[in-house]
């Protein structure tokens, strides 16, 4: 069992990897909106295949991030240190 000082230290570690996966999701999910965008403004005539292709490709590491284990582990991980969110119902 955790001492009271390592059960903060791991729920940070935890926080910040979780966070970066989120950060490197977020950021791929904008790679595919910016490609989505050219293709409808500036995406010469042709390339159509070429751009299909590429989204296909991006389309598969989004799922293989969103679906990882490890982001479910961490966050079945922070739950349990943290305890369910708290969700106020003012505002």
């Amino acid at each position: 069992m955790a001492t009271a000082t390592e059960a903060p230290v791991a729920t940070q570690q935890a926080y910040e990897k979780l966070c970066g996966k989120l950060r490197e999701l977020n950021a791929l999910e904008g790679i595919s909106g910016l490609l989505g965008w050219d293709e409808m403004v500036m995406m010469p005539p042709g390339a159509a295949e070429s751009r299909g292709a590429q989204k296909s490709a991006l389309a598969g590491v989004i799922y293989d991030k969103k679906t990882d284990k490890e982001v479910g582990a961490l966050l079945e991980e922070l739950k349990k240190q943290v305890g369910p969110p708290q969700i106020s119902t003012s505002c």
